[in-house]
């Protein structure tokens, strides 16, 4: 008995607005369960940024900024992160040698803007965070 997959193609816009509805869940549910927040603040702070902070992670991370519990450690958080994907790219933009050694730096600028981009493609609930 051989189960048939179906690949379904989504258009972008289809596709934002599931990861939108799937951030509207999962913040429902981290609203719900403080320690679920505790531990997703958690696993973004990995020593490799590029792999933890996609857009996705960056308006799930501002959604959860919504509550004032978690605004200040998700603020600071995002703060170290472009302080630290800055410092990393001007180190990277300075030795010919790291630019050979070492893997693209995230670039936090084109996350934050593709956020921005996505809030107003069914991430409605993200703008909050982005303005605060």
């Amino acid at each position: 008995n051989q189960r048939e997959v179906s690949v379904t193609r989504m258009s972008r816009s289809e596709l934002l607005q599931a990861e939108g509805t799937v951030i509207l869940h999962v913040t429902f549910a981290l609203k719900q369960d403080q320690e679920l927040a505790k531990e997703f603040i958690t696993s973004l702070k990995t020593p490799d940024l590029k792999a933890s902070l996609s857009p996705f992670n960056v308006a799930l991370a501002l959604s959860i900024a919504r509550q004032h519990r978690f605004e200040t450690i998700v603020f600071d958080f995002l703060r170290t992160a472009i302080l630290k994907s800055l410092k990393d790219s001007e180190r990277r933009a300075a030795s010919h040698w790291i630019q050979e050694k070492s893997h693209d730096p995230c670039d936090m600028a084109s996350v934050l803007l593709m956020t921005v981009d996505n809030s107003s493609s069914g991430w409605d609930h993200v703008v909050e965070g982005l303005v605060m």
